[in-house]
This record gives structure tokens, sequence and C-alpha cells, in this order.
């Protein structure tokens, strides 16, 4: 009870930091509700690996008998898919991703959950580790991930429960005339229900409109920042830059001799302007306009997931090149101020 209790205080602190309205609670949220996501797969993982330990042993004995001539080929073959290597134990003991593939391995996880879930964790890294928000998102963000970890805690097995009196947080929990849980093993799964109740977040929150919204915004930005850096070409070099110029020289390959960058002209990189070119974006639109339609907001988010993992290297160049150009403004200006 002491180990649930734990898991418990955690999730209703994310969801009290996780659904307020500034940025600074929200980015706690995030924080918080991801370590509540990893502890609870730490939990089932580590049941796997024992297990896992536990079928090493009994397939040197069926490798043993069968070497003997009295083993079953099949049984061995099936042991052997249930033990782990030293680098596959080691992965799933550090690593998120890692622990989310063990658990659609074993039908714990859905594909799409496991999904979205590496998404949110690449967020939140980005907001523990970098300090970098993403303010358009993080809301979603931790909502969908506050659904998935109560979510998580009514489908992720209880293995073991101590049979202890009911701790001082989980007393809220008990129906009148209770003294302590009557559902054992399922005292998790009943608490998270609870927990997504009381949230105020519910499975439907219209996430693809406006996940398309914001998706349709941010190629807006990238197409402008384009714009912006083919006019400061036009005006400083040679005529002839355009929106496919520009994004052939973000794409364009590094030269052998450093000298090449003085020889290639606009026409030399227009023919590079792939794979992200105007039909790339016009095909991103569209699966704006998809997600739009979406109505299931897990499957909205995942397709989120993927639809930003596909534009956002290329947003990050532009970003780099627009801001190149803006330092090269700047110091246009203070030459012509005499600085």
């Amino acid at each position: 009870m002491k180990q649930l209790e734990r898991l418990v205080v955690h999730v209703e602190e994310a969801i009290r930091f996780g659904t307020a309205e500034d940025e600074p609670h929200l980015r706690l949220g995030l924080l918080m509700i991801d370590s509540a996501a990893e502890l609870l797969m730490h939990r089932e993982t580590d049941y796997q690996l024992r297990w896992g330990a536990k079928f090493e042993e009994y397939l040197k004995r069926a490798e043993a008998a069968l070497a003997d001539g009295r083993g079953d080929q099949k049984y061995v073959d099936e042991l052997r898919g249930k033990v782990f290597s030293k680098n596959q134990r080691n992965k799933i003991e550090k690593e998120f991703d890692a622990k989310c593939n063990l658990l659609v391995r074993e039908n714990i996880l859905d594909v799409a959950q496991a999904r979205v879930l590496k998404k949110l964790h690449a967020y939140r890294n980005e907001t523990y580790h970098r300090d970098q928000l993403r303010p358009t998102t993080l809301a979603s963000a931790t909502r969908i991930y506050i659904y998935l970890v109560c979510t998580m805690m009514t489908t992720i097995p209880v293995h073991v429960m101590e049979l202890s009196a009911v701790p001082d947080g989980l007393k809220k929990y008990l129906k009148p005339g209770e003294t302590r849980f009557d559902d054992g093993f399922e005292t998790q799964a009943r608490i998270g229900r609870e927990l997504l109740a009381v949230s105020g977040i519910g499975k439907q929150m219209n996430l693809g409109a406006v996940l398309a919204e914001h998706v349709t915004d941010r190629l807006d930005e990238i197409e402008a920042m384009v714009e912006e850096c083919v006019s400061f070409f036009n005006d400083t070099n040679d005529r002839g830059w355009d929106f496919l110029s520009v994004l052939g020289m973000i794409q364009a390959p590094e030269p052998d001799d450093p000298l090449d960058h003085l020889r290639r002209t606009v026409d030399d990189y227009r023919k590079w302007a792939r794979p992200v070119n105007k039909a790339k974006f016009r095909a991103w639109r569209t699966a704006a306009a998809k997600l739009a339609t979406e109505t299931d907001d897990l499957t909205a988010f995942a397709a989120f997931a993927d639809l930003e993992d596909e534009f956002e290297p290329i947003e990050q160049q532009v970003k780099r090149l627009a801001l190149d150009v803006d330092n090269a403004i700047q110091d246009q200006i203070d030459i012509a101020r005499g600085k």
C-alpha cells in the first residue's frame, strides 16, 4: 500500500500542476507526470526482466536436456524468445524508449500509446535538460500525458500488493463505509479512474483541431522566414533567388572543396531542394487538414508527433538561416550608423 500511496500522491501533484494555466506550473506538471509514467513502466519492466532471468535458467536446463536427446526444440525456441540479452537488459533498465518497446511487445501498451509516450518524453527532456518549452503545445501535451498515465494505472498490472493499513494518502479514495480496499490488485486501477475523473480531463479534448492549427501556424512561419531570406539574398547578391533555391541551399551537401561554396549558383541550389520542396509543404498542410478531423485525441497526438518529426528538422535549419540573415541585416545597420 505504501508503494501505491507514493505513486498516487505523485500523480495527484502532477495533475495539480499540469492542469494550471501558466507556463511555470505547466512545466513542472510535465516533468512530474513524465516521471510518474517512467515509475509505472519501471515497475512493470523490472517484473518482466526478473521473469526473463528465470526463463534464462529454464532455457539452460532445456538446452541441456535437448543436447541429451530428451528435450523439446519447440520449448527451447519458446524460452529463447523470453530471455533478454545483456545489451537488451541494460537498455530496458536505462532507456525510456526501450521500456516502451518492451511493454508494446508484451501487449501492455499499444503502439499509439508508446508513440505518444516517446514524443512526450522527448518534450520533457527538452524542458528539463535544455530549459526549452513549446508554449503552444505545452498545455495539450501535459493534459494528454495526464490522461495516458491515469489510463496506464488502470491497464499496467499490479503483481504485488502489501496487505497493510490504508495509508493516510489513500484514505480519501475509500468509499463511504469502507475501512480498507477490497479491490486487491485492482485498487491501483480504481484510483487511476478516480484521478482521471477529478482531473477534469476527458479522452476527447478536441486535440486534433488544436494541433492542426498549431502545425499550420508553424508552416506559415517557416515559409515566411524563407521568403525573408529570399528578399535579403536578392537585395545583396545576384538576383534570381526564390523559395525553392533557399530550400535547396539549406539542404545542399557539404562540398569536398570549401571553395565550391563560392562556385555554386542559384540554379545549383534549386536542384538540391529535396526532399523538402513546395510539394512537401503542400503534403504537410494536407496532413494538418486531415489531423483536424481526427476525433480520438490519442490518435491525433500520435499523428501530430509523426508530422512534427517530419517538418521539424527543416524548421530548425530555416530558423538558423533566418537568424544569420537578421544578424547580417543588423551588421549593415550598424555600419551605416558608423558603429
